[in-house]
């Protein structure tokens, strides 16, 4: 892993440019590592063992009234109480979808994504002030690493700023003013360049104490969800939320023999009934409370 690492160091631009296709080969690489020493991903990385309860987020994209009623429905119902929310940056349209979730789950966690909406601080600003509650966090509302417009936002914003497409490497880290203690970033293995990567960038937000949300793409495979579960793991005491898990609720068919899916209130438990990871590389032996056996 050691002389992988180095490698990953040395040619740290030309991953720059393809995050994600040397993800894919990394994670092959420490799957067939770790099998061929009969252990699990997290032996072969010299993390702590796989334990504890990971609390998944629920997602509410920018459907119709009636669609995400229905949807903030499905999820109070399994249990949810943490939400992220897609916006539109129309105050009404988005103070109203709000609402819908409040009234269902008063005591609901919510953070918004705006997906770099606005161009400017004041803007962003002039939205809060007017949305119908305060968000938990805000994600990306200005334009992909803007850091000088970012940082005067950051020096007036009440709510704390979620970076996701503005924070892509640890190159990003060096522009960004923390000292308000209002800054989060999503951590996302592909994005990110793959789990060594992932954990030196987790391991540099820890030590600043910024708070860590672990990423996910909508329709990532399991491989990716147990990717996560090993960062989440390491660095539980910074997380503070956790995104994905859907499984085939999403995909139609997953890479994996049994699809790693959240069960109650949005949670996987390890060890225990929910989830059982095989001490084979990124293996998953996986029953879902919710879902049925093997789904």
């Amino acid at each position: 892993v050691s002389d992988l690492a180095t490698w990953i160091d040395q040619h740290e631009h030309q991953i720059d440019t393809n995050p994600a296709a040397w993800c894919a080969i990394e994670l092959s690489l420490l799957d067939a590592m770790s099998k061929d020493l009969g252990q699990s991903i997290e032996a072969t990385l010299g993390t702590p063992p796989l334990s504890g309860t990971f609390q998944y987020t629920a997602v509410l994209g920018d459907n119709s009234q009636t669609a995400f009623a229905e949807l903030v429905t499905r999820y109070v119902a399994l249990g949810f109480d943490d939400f992220k929310v897609k916006i539109t940056g129309e105050e009404k349209n988005d103070s109203e979808k709000l609402s819908l979730v409040l009234n269902a789950a008063p005591e609901a966690r919510i953070r918004l994504d705006a997906n770099n909406i606005w161009e400017t601080a004041g803007e962003v600003l002039a939205y809060l002030s007017e949305l119908s509650c305060t968000p938990f966090a805000l994600e990306e509302p200005l334009q992909p690493r803007a850091f000088s417009e970012l940082n005067r936002l950051l020096a007036k914003t009440p709510v704390p700023i979620i970076l996701d497409e503005s924070f892509l490497n640890k190159g990003h880290f060096e522009p960004i003013d923390t000292t308000n203690d209002n800054v989060f970033v999503n951590v996302r293995v592909s994005k990110m360049g793959g789990l060594i990567r992932s954990r030196a960038i987790a391991r540099l937000l820890s030590d600043a104490h910024i708070p860590i949300i672990i990423g996910a793409q909508v329709g990532e495979t399991s491989l990716l969800t147990r990717a996560a579960l090993c960062l989440a793991n390491e660095f539980d005491d910074g997380v503070i939320a956790q995104e994905g898990a859907f499984g085939t609720l999403l995909l139609e068919t997953d890479i994996t023999d049994e699809s790693l899916m959240f069960g109650s209130n949005g949670r996987l438990v390890c060890p225990g009934a929910a989830i059982d990871v095989a001490a084979n590389g990124f293996e998953i032996r996986y029953k879902s409370d919710l879902f049925g056996t093997n789904v």
